[in-house]
């Protein structure tokens, strides 16, 4: 059964508007994305964004409502910050030519840099709240590798992207239950990690987020005649089978209006593919996923400013409404 549906965005788009019009639907999530660069807030931005009292205001209007509030991000160089390096060069990923370098990712055979991880997580946990206890600190958005001779020992043993990411993952979920008892971390199943690990196993209360990026967006994900679509579905199984269909998420990109714009302004117009979104549903509950969501940035404020309307919503949030039968309503 679905039990919770909803949308991620931005947070500097979630204004009084976006929490109207949100809560006019019978959506029960909301995520908020951190986004490094211009077009959204980092995590040092969020923090300070949720001391405002008008952000406070507004989640405990959620709150009230009974929609839970999560937060999603590439979080690994906030993790494990690249001014570490000048002080603790081993900690970070050798590339092929040789060289120790801080451009990104870090050294995941260094216990001491898991360790520096799993205690940055404890800060995480104070700092970011969700609602749920489920926490979504990502990997960033890059190649998953170091070329030191341990970490290379561990790809010639069989090690994958997958199997380093959940390495990571449970090394963030120690340090989150060290202040929340009831955390419980993602395994992010995305870019060069979407085929399940191998060689890790996870710890109790690392769940399954699947968001599907190798995707043509306007055709259903199962559907056969898409070699990209139906090779990047391929994968599921596998996932539940590690993971279990317990907390299992999907975070698809139906909505995502920054994705449709090459995450580039000016924002383009949007046109939901809700015949492919309608089947997706569908597939995903099929296979025991709980939580299904959606990016759906670029779509506040400066959206409306520019095109004069406000992208519907409404069709996204009666897709679940006509499934009877396997959708839970707002729940606290």
């Amino acid at each position: 059964m679905i039990n919770q549906k909803g949308l991620v965005i931005f947070p500097n788009e979630f204004d009084d508007d976006w929490a109207g019009r949100f809560l006019d639907t019978d959506l029960n999530l909301l995520g908020l994305h951190t986004f490094e660069g211009s077009l959204g807030l980092t995590l040092e931005q969020t923090a300070a964004w949720l001391q405002n009292p008008e952000t406070r205001r507004r989640l405990d209007r959620m709150s009230r409502a009974g929609v839970a509030v999560e937060f999603e991000s590439h979080a690994l160089s906030w993790l494990l910050p690249r001014d570490v390096f000048a002080r603790q060069p081993a900690w970070f990923r050798v590339n092929e030519r040789g060289e120790r370098v801080n451009d990104h990712h870090f050294c995941h055979s260094n216990t001491e840099a898991l360790e520096y991880i799993s205690e940055q997580a404890k800060l995480a946990a104070e700092l970011f709240v969700p609602t749920t206890h489920r926490y979504h600190l990502w990997l960033d958005d890059t190649e998953v590798a170091c070329h030191c001779p341990k970490c290379e020992e561990l790809t010639n043993g069989g090690y994958t992207p997958s199997d380093v990411a959940l390495l990571v993952d449970n090394a963030i979920l120690r340090g989150l239950r060290a202040v929340d008892s009831g955390a419980k971390q993602c395994y992010l199943a995305y870019a060069s990690m979407y085929d399940a690990p191998r060689n890790v196993q996870p710890a109790e209360g690392i769940f399954l987020e699947y968001a599907p990026m190798a995707r043509e967006i306007g055709r259903p994900l199962n559907d056969p005649e898409c070699e990209k679509n139906a090779k990047t579905a391929g994968y599921i199984d596998g996932l539940l089978q590690t993971f279990s269909t317990k907390d299992a998420k999907v975070l698809d990109y139906w909505l995502d209006n920054s994705w449709f714009s090459n995450w580039r302004k000016p924002i383009k117009k949007f046109h939901f593919r809700a015949e492919a979104a309608r089947a997706d549903v569908a597939f995903y509950a099929a296979k025991g996923f709980e939580i299904i969501t959606s990016f759906a940035c670029f779509l506040g404020k400066e959206y409306y400013e520019t095109h004069g309307e406000h992208a519907d919503i409404g069709v996204y949030a009666a897709i679940f409404k006509e499934m009877c039968g396997t959708i839970s309503n707002k729940e606290g």
